[in-house]
């Protein structure tokens, strides 16, 4: 079920761009006035002007990587940031994380490995993918995941379910109680 009075819109790289456009607006697209709420994880904003960008007038969370290099922070984040006039507005970096830390390529890769049909291409475009999520050098991916997943059931808690409880778990203490120093938060 559906309850279309209480819209709230989430996406990784183009899917973040797709749920800032739904808010916003872009080209000849007017916004959709339903969505009440989005999060773009890890947004790839190349494709939106800043005008669209500041036609967001909805609550809005942006978590991204700072070892991103598919969408890095700046400008991806960092003028979403500045431009959406949705409040709040909160923004997660999560440290040592990778474009596709929001993904579960590391389990797929897993399981391809285990896979007897899995072909030496399959897996070595797998493992491509991989390296901007499980690499050594970058943040346990369970730990990134448990980061994402409080901040995004909060943030929906707080913003479409009017939960006020919820309020907290997406406040910096709430952030950092989960996160420790393993993220840095900013609101507006």
């Amino acid at each position: 079920m559906v309850d279309t009075d209480r819209i709230g819109v989430v996406g990784h790289s183009f899917g973040a761009f797709t749920a800032l456009a739904l808010a916003g607006g872009t080209g000849e697209v007017d916004p959709d006035a339903r969505v009440d709420a989005i999060v773009a994880l890890a947004p790839a904003t190349d494709g939106l002007d800043d005008d669209e960008l500041a036609a967001v007038d909805v609550p809005s969370l942006l978590v991204s990587g700072t070892a991103d290099v598919t969408t890095p922070i700046e400008p991806n984040t960092e003028r979403p940031y500045e431009l959406v006039a949705g409040r709040p507005l909160v923004r997660v970096d999560i440290i040592d994380a990778g474009h596709l830390t929001f993904s579960d390529i590391c389990r797929f890769v897993e399981l391809l490995e285990e896979e007897p049909a899995a072909t030496d291409e399959i897996l070595a475009l797998a493992n491509s993918y991989a390296a901007e999520a499980c690499a050594p050098e970058l943040i346990d991916v369970d730990i990134a995941q448990d980061i994402i997943n409080h901040a995004v059931t909060g943030f929906f808690l707080a913003e479409i379910a009017g939960d006020e409880s919820a309020e907290e778990s997406i406040s910096q203490r709430g952030i950092a109680q989960v996160a420790g120093d393993d993220a840095t938060y900013l609101s507006r």
